[in-house]
This record gives C-alpha cells, structure tokens and sequence, in this order.
C-alpha cells in the first residue's frame, strides 16, 4: 500500500505517526499521575478532618477514657450529649462541603487534562489530513515530473532529426 510512496512521504507518516503516539502516552500519563496525586490528596484530607472530628468530639466529652454510652435514650460521651446537638453536624457538614469542593477541583483538573488531550488529538488529525494532502501533491509532481521527462525525451528526438551540420 505504501510502496509506492517516495521516502520524504514515508518519513512525514512516520513522523506523524510518532508524535500522535507520544502525546497520547504522554496525556494518559499525566492523568494517571493527577488521578493516583488527587487521591492521596483527598484521602489525606479525609483522615486529618476524621481525627480533628474524634478530637473535638473527645474534648466536649471530657476525658479520653470517656466511652460512648446511652443515657435516657441520648448517645452521649462523657457529659456531652451527641444525639440532638447540631452543633457537631454543622461542622462535619462545613468539612464534608470543604472535601467535595476539593474533589470537585480535582474532576475539573481532570476533565480540563482530558480537554486538551482531544484537542491535542484534534490537531495530529489536521496534520495528518494535511499531510494525506501532501502525499497527493508530491504523487502528482511526480507524475508530472515523469510527462515532463516523455516530453524532453521526445523533443530531444524531434531536435536530432532536424540539426543542421
């Protein structure tokens, strides 16, 4: 199939070819290195708030011997009284929104990496539309270069004919 295409045809394919495989790699390489950091990221985050949210829970209790007992048909640890009390939930819900905005950042790093991926590959696709067109054009000079050549050789023969000595 390719054959028949000159060597600077084959070396621009080739080259193409080359390009489009490394930015693909390169693009999938890099998201999975956001992918795999962001994760350790939010896991990271989610011990640190789990462990301040045992704390405070801890220091409204009391002591660290405190345990969690149900008094009266409350859940409480310590003197602190956890059933019925907002004032806990409002702050795991304050850290819970912080986490899912993190997360939401990391999505949009990602979905924004993805973005240029295709575009990335939006653009080898020009190039390589670009050089399908090239190969036509050198395929015709080609052919044009071989009449060309026909028509020298003949003049060359009609010209031996008439010279003059």
């Amino acid at each position: 199939m390719f054959g028949n295409l000159k060597i600077g045809t084959k070396f621009i394919g080739f080259t193409v070819l080359v390009v489009v495989i490394s930015v693909s790699v390169t693009t999938f390489a890099t998201l999975y290195y956001m992918k795999s950091d962001l994760t350790v990221q939010a896991q990271t985050s989610l011990d640190a708030r789990l462990a301040l949210f045992w704390d405070y829970l801890r220091a409204k209790g009391g002591s660290e011997t405190d345990s969690f007992r149900i008094e009266d048909e409350k859940l409480m640890i310590g003197s602190y009284t956890v059933n019925g009390n907002y004032e806990l939930v409002d702050k795991i819900k304050s850290e819970v929104e912080h986490a899912g905005q993190s997360m939401k950042r990391a999505t949009d790093k990602v979905e924004s990496g993805v973005k240029l991926s295709c575009e990335a590959g939006s653009a080898l696709e020009k190039v390589i539309h670009a050089t399908s067109g090239l190969q036509e054009m050198v395929q015709q000079i080609a052919s044009a270069s071989v009449a060309l050549h026909g028509m020298s050789t003949t003049l060359q023969a009609l010209a031996g004919r008439f010279r003059l000595e």
